[in-house]
Parts: structure tokens; sequence; C-alpha cells
């Protein structure tokens, strides 16, 4: 693996301090927003500062030689959004990667915590006293009005201010973050861009075969229901919440859902005085049939409703992507929305004529329902391998809690599920594994009030934190901390604020449930992925054996040529381990005491499973030769139970 010379020989984020720094905006043509990966667009000029100078070159990619050179000879390129730029950047010949960015937006991410902010560049000065942007050209591109055709000197002057206003930002960021020991925190969201953009470049292939079926029998099913709904309750419109109560309430004689002993009715109107009845689908599920008809309508209606959503969601959009944009699905990830500082992905719109009109369309990456995950294939013969987490909060609450217990029941491999199925059962409930599965993790996130009679539920929440009481004792001081302070500090630096947390007369915490949740869903899905997908993007960038092509919560997938299966499990098995372990001791100090454990699914399609019993024993058997003595199948699975470095 070869790694970039901020990461090697090992991460250092001393040079988000660096003087050797060039701050860069482009000013791009408009479609898609001016996302580089748009091919009709293309860059109008480029405005920097570098080297105690202000500089401009109005002209496209192919004659940006200038800021090419003033680039290969710094350390840190600063940008406002700076994933906009690195895709730029890569049109213009310099690899993903290959500098490391840093971006202000995320500078003032990382500050706020979790607090609810606005990050756009004008939002940030404002914050730190900035003279924002030039408000002409601002209101004119908030208008519409395409760059291209604003004066080129009003642009020019535009693009400039914004290096400036970026500069000062960067300048009073830096030195914050460094004060308050958040810099390696923005180190590590920075060193995570380049491969986010990366896997955004990829997109992911959808089989057109599998798609055009999957699309053909799910609106021949949508037709049928339709048909079968007509005839046993009359040419309704089923869109319009008016017939559908008359058909529901007054045809059907279904009884209405109630509230407080009162029918359960939304606002009133001329055709309903008293309350228009309602029809939205969690009403329709609630209500309770007395004979077949009844039975049957609520049935096709819930199955319509999900029959539908299929098609509009997904099945329709993968089926024009597949008839005019080579099947190929893109979406762009966020590093500045949630408030646990995990990633979250949107949909990267294009025009697509759908029903014979064009609409700007796009469905996120990481929001793909489990079922349609096989919609996906490798290009070129190869396999989509899905590498994921085992169990990454549990153990992540028990790295932060360091739990003992919780550490020897990853070790023994103790089934969380069982246990919870066992104690519930123990107190009258009936429940199997899989029901049980919603329950076993609840404890982890609420500080249970003692009660004389609790519930199964209560009781269970009773025992794990008995169980798991060094986990339970460090999660009361955090909701202590966040009560007495208004916030929490995680050992990693990142401050979560609750200025509303308080004691409610009956003793309870307001906000616990997120002072419980942020750290634990914020290490394991910011810190711990973050460094994993760091170490895995360098280790397959250039090999020209994998490619990643998304991330969803605790995975990573990779289009993998079949020869080098057993090569990626290597190297994946090492970024997410070994090396993790090392980034998080290296960057902020802090010791991976429970054992992560990872899984891998290696198929043509995206979550199945094509590998031979041959080649999954040769895999583990490889594995565990290369150090991971923990390795071995499941079902067709390749994992690694747990790994403890030595």
């Amino acid at each position: 693996m070869s790694l970039p010379y901020y990461l090697n020989p090992k991460p250092q984020p001393e040079y988000l301090m660096s003087d050797n720094y060039l701050v860069l905006d482009f000013e791009t043509t408009s479609a898609a927003r001016g996302h580089a990966l748009h091919n009709d667009n293309h860059i109008l000029m480029a405005a920097w500062w570098y080297g105690g100078e202000y500089k401009a070159h109005w002209g496209d990619e192919y004659s940006q030689q200038e800021l090419m050179r003033d680039i290969e000879a710094c350390d840190l390129i600063v940008a406002h959004n700076a994933k906009f730029e690195l895709h730029w950047l890569n049109r213009c010949g310099l690899p993903y990667g290959d500098k490391l960015s840093y971006c202000t937006m995320l500078g003032d991410y990382v500050l706020a915590g979790n607090r609810r902010l606005g990050f756009g560049l004008d939002e940030c000065a404002k914050r730190w006293k900035i003279q924002g942007k030039s408000s002409v050209v601002s209101k004119m591109m908030k208008a519409k009005i395409a760059v291209e055709d604003i004066p080129r000197d009003w642009v020019m002057q535009y693009c400039i201010q914004d290096v400036r206003v970026a500069h000062k930002l960067f300048k009073h960021q830096r030195k914050v973050l460094q004060a308050q020991g958040l810099l390696p925190v923005a180190f590590t969201r920075n060193c995570l861009t380049p491969a986010l953009a990366s896997i955004e470049a990829q997109g992911m292939k959808l089989d057109c075969v599998r798609v055009q079926s999957e699309h053909a029998e799910m609106s021949e099913r949508y037709a049928e229901i339709e048909n079968r709904l007509i005839e046993l309750c009359g040419d309704v419109n089923f869109s319009s919440s008016h017939q559908m109560a008359t058909v529901l309430y007054t045809d059907l004689k279904f009884k209405e859902t109630t509230k407080y002993g009162k029918p359960n009715r939304n606002a009133p109107n001329k055709q309903f005085p008293e309350g228009m009845p309602k029809t939205d689908l969690s009403t329709i599920a609630a209500l309770k049939p007395t004979n077949k008809t009844q039975r049957e309508v609520q049935a096709l209606l819930i199955e319509q409703s999900k029959v539908g959503a299929a098609l509009t969601k997904n099945l329709t959009l993968f089926k024009a992507l597949c008839e005019q944009a080579g099947g190929v699905f893109s979406g762009d990830y966020m590093q500045h929305r949630t408030a646990t500082h995990r990633l979250s992905a949107t949909g990267r719109k294009q025009p697509l004529e759908i029903d014979g009109k064009v609409q700007e369309k796009g469905a996120q990456l990481q929001n793909i329902p489990r079922k349609y995950k096989g919609l996906f294939i490798g290009r070129n013969g190869s396999y989509i391998v899905e590498t994921d987490y085992a169990q990454l909060e549990w153990r992540i609450a028990g790295i932060l809690g360091n739990d003992q217990q919780l550490k020897q029941d990853v070790l023994d491999q103790v089934d969380v599920h069982s246990n919870c199925r066992d104690v519930l059962n123990s107190q009258g409930m009936d429940i199997d594994r899989t029901g049980a599965k919603q329950y076993s993790f609840k404890p982890q996130y609420s500080l249970p009030q003692r009660k004389d009679n609790p519930t199964p539920a209560e009781t269970y929440a009773y025992w794990y934190k008995e169980r798991y009481s060094a986990l339970a004792q460090s999660q009361m001081s955090w909701a202590n901390q966040a009560l007495t302070h208004k916030k929490y500090k995680t050992p990693w630096g990142l401050t979560y604020y609750f200025p509303d947390c308080k004691v409610t007369g009956t003793g309870y915490i307001t906000d616990a449930n997120k002072v419980l949740n942020y750290p634990i869903q914020g290490f394991g899905g910011a810190e711990v992925m973050g460094a994993a997908l760091i170490y895995l993007y360098w280790a397959t960038r250039d090999s020209n054996r994998a490619r990643l092509i998304n991330t969803v919560h605790d995975s990573i997938e990779a289009e993998v040529a079949p020869e080098h299966i057993a090569w990626y499990h290597k190297v994946a098995a090492r970024c997410m381990l070994p090396l993790t372990y090392n980034y998080i001791k290296e960057v902020y100090g802090m010791d991976m005491s429970v054992p992560l454990g990872i899984g891998f699914t290696s198929g043509r399609h995206w979550g199945e499973n094509d590998l031979t019993q041959e080649q999954i024993c040769d895999i583990v058997s490889q594995l565990n030769d290369f150090g991971f003595d923990q390795a071995e199948s499941d079902d067709g699975e390749i994992k690694i139970v747990s790994y403890e470095e030595n």
C-alpha cells in the first residue's frame, strides 16, 4: 500500500497547521449545480491564494497550468466544500488524495458538534464576523442566472472575494481547532473526503436485465391490485382522501380508530364538517376488519402502498437509468449533515424522461432497500464484495465504557439476542430470537428508572445495565456532564451540546437517549469507519484489482476482479482492523479495548454470495495465515469474529 505524505509513516494531523497552504475556489458552468461529474460542465475560472499572493485565471480545466504548479508545491489545499474542488482538480489531472485538503465547511461542522447550524460560506463567515460575498453576483446566482451569463469582471471579483473569505475562515478555524483539541477530528474528516469523492466518481452499476424484470413484475402486480380494488370498491380515485374516506367508512363500514374515546380525525372540511376521517397508511393498517371484504381491501391497500413506493422511489428511476444513462447509479455523500457525525447521502439528480416528461431524479446511495441490493452488479465480470463491521455499536459501547464483561462476551461469542430472548421469556413473553432483536440493544440508549412492577422490556433493561455495569456507569457520567454543563466532551475531542438537558419532576433526564447514543454512533460511524475507509481507499486506489463503490453505515462495498478476491479479503481485513486500531491510537490516543469483527459477502450481485465452498475455505485459510486466526465461514459469509492486537 502506497500512502500519501500526510499518512506516512503515521497519520500527521499537524499538516493542518502547515504554513505552506493554498486557498482555492473555482467558478464553473451551472448544470447540476456545477458538479465536475456532469460531463457537460467545465471550469470558467480559478482564483487562489498561495505564497502571499492572490491569483486568478480565466480558463477551463485544460488551461490551469499555473494553479497546478502551485498545488504541486503546497502541502495543503484549503477550500469551502472542498470535495467540489477535489472533483474539479481530478479533472485537471490531480488524483484524489494526492494533496491533503482542508474544508472550511467541515471545520465549522467539527466545531459545532451536534448543533444545527448553516454551513454555507456566507453563514460561516457571519459567525466569524468576516465580510461575505459580493451581493450582486450572489443575488444573480440565487436567481439561477448561469455564471457564464454574468459579466466576467464581476465573476472574477466574486471568486477572489470567496478565496479571501475562505482564507480568513481557515486561519480563524485552525487556531480554535488546535486550542480545543479538535485538530485530530478535523484531520480525519478531511482525510476521508478524497475517498468519498472517488466513490462518487465510480457510482454503482445496475443489472438492467434484472431491473426490467422487477419493474415489469411490480407494474403488473400494481395493475392487478388496482383492478381488484375497483371490483371491490368501485371506480375510486385512491389518491383522493375524500373518496377513500367515503369508501372505507361509509361504503365498507370500517369503524374509525379512536383517541381519548373519540374518532381520531383530521381537521373538518365542507364534506366532513365534524372532521375528516383519516385514510393514511398507518391508519388503514390499524383498522379492525370484521368481514372478508374488509380484510381483503385492507390487505390490498397496504400492498398497493408498498408496491407503489417500490415503483416510484426505486424501480422507475432504475429503469430510466438503464435506458438513458447506461445503468450507472450515482450519489453524493454529505459529511456535514448528521448530529452524530456519521455520513449521510443524497441522490445526484439528473434529467431523465419518465412517463413522457423530463424530470430531475435521483436516489441516495445509502438508502437502497435490502431486497433491491441484488439489482446491482459488478462491472466487467467483477464481484461486489461487501465488508461490514459486526455489531459495531455494541462493541464501540464496550470500548467507550471500558466494560470488561462486554469484551469477554465478544471474545466468547455470546449471542446477545438469545440472552435478550431468554430474559424476556422469563418475564412471561413468548418471543423467538428474531423477535428479541428489537429489544436487544435498546437499554444501551436509555436510563431506565426502577419500577415496582416493570414490564418484561424494563426487566431486560435492568438485566442489561447490571451485566454491563461499567458501561452503565460511564453512560451515567455522560448524562451527568450533559446535565451539569449542557455538553459532553468525548475522549476523542468532539463535543456534543445539550442546552435543554434537565431533570423532570419524575426524575427523567431529558435528552438522555441522545447523550447515550451520539458518542457511540459518532465514534463508530465517523472515527472508526472513517479510518477504515481512508486506509481501504489507499490500499485499492492504484491496485487495478479493486475499487470502492459505496459505503453504507457500517459497511464498505467494492468491485473486485474475481482473481483478486482472496487478496481483497486480506487487504480489507488489514485496513479495517489493525490499521484502524493503529490510526485511532496515533490520532486520538485511544485503545480499541474491545475487539472488532468483520464479515464479507462476495457475489456478482450486491448482497449475494457466489463463492464456492472451495474458494471460501481457501480464503479463510489465507486469512488465518495472515494473522486473523479468528476467521471462519458461516453459511457462505466469511467472518473474522474478533481481532485483538498481539
